[in-house]
């Protein structure tokens, strides 16, 4: 943008999750008393999704990883519908991972717990992956506003599909990143308007757009509590 400075785009830090984790643990007895089938003949499959944890949580920031983890919340879901592994149920698992703002450890015998982890983890890359976009020229604009719009889906999905097991899944906080989010794709949008010489009431109707998404965002970071979650923990590209 001729004689605007391009600031900074804000990025989200991974959650991260420490503790190695047997997700099949109590499924082959289960299996075996349920299903009237030796579970340990699924030791393969029961390996293989282990594997795919092990990757999933000790991901890169790129487009395979995203895939990867993608691959990993459809599994957990998966074996959500097919096992009982809710809190306390026959086949549950203990997970434990740090806060994406504070790195407090919570901790929670729940899948879903750990679906939202890296449905949070997913959003997170796609921050920075549009974060990392130079956004001097049309294709990189086009990538920066879609990487930053599925980052909000994310946050979105995440805030109003689960439960807030940590404060880093507060919902006025992740209404807050979404926001942001929306705000930096729109930002994209008017750069490439700018560079297609649009008419300025095109120009000036995004613009009003990208006030609102901000102005949103900071009246959700400014909610009790909120500020001491964040403290200085958000990153900019």
């Amino acid at each position: 943008m001729e004689g605007c400075p391009r600031l900074p785009a804000i990025y989200f830090d991974l959650k991260l999750s420490l503790e190695s984790v047997d997700l099949c643990e109590k499924i082959p007895n289960y299996i075996t008393a349920n299903y009237q089938e030796n579970g340990a003949n699924f030791s393969n499959e029961c390996e293989q999704i282990n594997h795919l944890r092990e990757h999933a949580i000790n991901c890169s920031i790129d487009e395979p990883s995203v895939r990867c983890l993608q691959r990993y919340f459809c599994q957990l879901q998966l074996l959500g519908n097919r096992f009982p592994m809710l809190p306390d149920a026959e086949c549950s698992v203990r997970f434990t991972w740090e806060d994406g703002f504070q790195k407090d450890e919570s901790t929670c015998n729940d899948i879903r717990f750990e679906e939202a982890s890296i449905l949070y983890n997913i959003g997170a890359i796609y921050s920075r992956l549009g974060a990392n976009e130079t956004r001097k020229t049309h294709e990189s604009l086009k990538n920066a506003c879609t990487y930053f719009r599925y980052a909000a889906a994310c946050f979105e999905k995440l805030r109003d599909q689960y439960t807030p097991y940590s404060e880093d899944f507060t919902p006025a906080l992740l209404t807050c990143q979404v926001d942001i989010l929306l705000g930096q794709a729109h930002e994209a949008v008017l750069e490439k308007s700018f560079l297609d010489q649009r008419p300025h009431s095109v120009n000036a109707h995004v613009a009003m757009q990208i006030s609102d998404y901000y102005q949103m965002a900071l009246l959700n970071l400014t909610k009790t509590g909120i500020g001491s979650i964040v403290s200085k923990r958000f990153r900019v590209g």
